[in-house]
């Protein structure tokens, strides 16, 4: 039947035209697709491979360790009272933010602070425990600097507007 070549031949008028492959028909199909490509074709080829080398290095850079951040700072027990009732206050985010801010007020620079655990007393205070870090900051300055804030009082979140008076406070770097 002429007109719908098979992958392999096609006859048309008695003779018999031979085919390689799919492409070869959609040339004879399609005139447009004789063309060699262009110049301009290869460039914009050339500049996507090497575009794409790059950015797969930089990926490489970017998920390798960093030297400056450390995982762990130095394990902390705070003792912690509130000025004010804290009932329906998250107290995870809470208390993150109180050590969080204050720990950065103090080093002027970027922490590292993975969260917080705690327990309610029962006579108003609540016992926590962290393991926040200063960047580039030794963990032994970090619990000198932690330390220090005994007898002091810390600021809550803004929104919430509870002060923490650090009772006690001990670090082990």
């Amino acid at each position: 039947m002429c007109g719908m070549p098979t992958p392999w031949a096609c006859t048309c008028g008695g003779t018999v035209k031979r085919y390689k492959g799919a492409l070869i028909m959609a040339k004879e199909r399609y005139p447009s697709l004789r063309k060699p490509a262009s110049r301009a074709y290869f460039q914009i080829e050339m500049f996507f491979s090497k575009f794409f080398v790059v950015l797969a290095a930089a990926a490489i850079v970017a998920a390798g360790p960093n030297a400056k951040r450390q995982e762990v700072g130095p394990a902390c027990s705070y003792v912690l009272k509130p000025d004010a009732a804290v009932d329906g206050l998250n107290l995870d985010r809470e208390f993150n933010y109180v050590l969080g801010f204050a720990l950065a007020e103090e080093v002027d620079g970027p922490i590292y602070n993975p969260g917080t655990t705690f327990i309610d007393n029962g006579d108003g205070t609540f016992y926590v425990k962290s393991e926040i870090a200063a960047i580039g900051v030794p963990n032994e300055k970090v619990a000198e600097i932690v330390e220090g804030w005994k007898g002091e009082t810390k600021n809550g979140e803004p929104v919430n507007g509870v002060h923490w008076l650090v009772e006690s406070v001990d670090c082990v770097a």
